[in-house]
């Protein structure tokens, strides 16, 4: 049985046009989805969180063309707002809450199955 934690890029929203520059990025759009795997590789559990990180740029601070952006660059952006370590701790109790369940919800006694 496995864990494997995945950090994606969604997507970047920029504006065409901002402070002299086009495609300025002001939004990073992020996932990390967290899978459970048994030991024969079937995937038994996967749970996923995602979210915007906001980005800006001033007027005559260094920009980076959009075309020339590397996706280290962009993780950089989202590191200096988003708790990676607490998001994949976070996944990782939602996992062991469906492997190990503390509450479950039984069909009705009374429910023909």
């Amino acid at each position: 049985m496995a864990k494997t934690t995945k950090w994606t890029i969604l997507g970047l929203n920029c504006y065409p046009d901002a402070d002299g520059q086009t495609d300025v990025v002001f939004e990073v759009r992020w996932m990390c989805t967290l899978t459970y795997r048994s030991d024969d590789g079937e995937v038994g559990f996967q749970v996923q969180q995602s979210g915007p990180c906001n980005v800006s740029y001033e007027e005559g601070e260094p920009f980076t063309p959009y075309a020339d952006l590397t996706e280290a660059q962009i993780w950089g952006w989202v590191d200096e707002q988003v708790d990676r370590p607490a998001i994949e701790a976070q996944l990782d109790e939602q996992i062991d809450d469906q492997i190990t369940p503390t509450q479950v919800t039984p069909p009705l006694p009374w429910a023909a199955e």
